[in-house]
């Protein structure tokens, strides 16, 4: 899960989409969906979803949140936009960039407070780690995007 402070930016109105950048720590993935579901529908599996957050516990502590204080005893559609933003694809290699798009909809629900952040998940057997925030090489999490002026 994702937050960001927006506070400066609460009456900004969004420039175009953004770029959610993640930098890949490791990957692991099982599975052969193609094989197992076709291309159709397996194509769909060894990669990463992104929903925007609208509910659950906006203030949780990065040091002592799972995914059930998260919920707070809610289901997941009652926590998260089920329209997910963006299935993707991440690069496996240590180190490599991962560029989301995140609609300019959604950053405007950002910016001004609507969406409480963003959630990443797995789909298939995949073991997916990003650098944090407090990661001291710059390899964290960035949000790139533009305002109006």
């Amino acid at each position: 899960i994702l937050r960001w402070d927006f506070g400066i930016f609460k009456d900004a109105s969004a420039n175009g989409s953004a770029l959610l950048e993640l930098t890949t720590q490791s990957f692991a993935s099982g599975g052969e969906y193609l094989r197992a579901y076709g291309g159709e529908f397996g194509m769909e599996f060894g990669k990463v979803r992104v929903f925007e957050i609208l509910g659950g516990d906006t203030e949780w502590d990065q040091h002592q949140v799972t995914f059930d204080n998260f919920m707070q005893g809610k289901i997941l559609p009652e926590v998260v936009n089920e329209q997910m933003l963006f299935d993707t694809e991440i690069d496996k290699t240590p180190g490599s960039r991962n560029l989301i798009t995140i609609s300019q909809p959604v950053l405007q629900r950002l910016l001004n407070g609507t969406t409480k952040g963003l959630l990443i998940r797995p789909l298939g057997a995949v073991d997916a780690s990003f650098y944090d925030s407090e990661n001291l090489t710059g390899l964290g999490p960035k949000l790139h995007f533009n305002v109006k002026k």
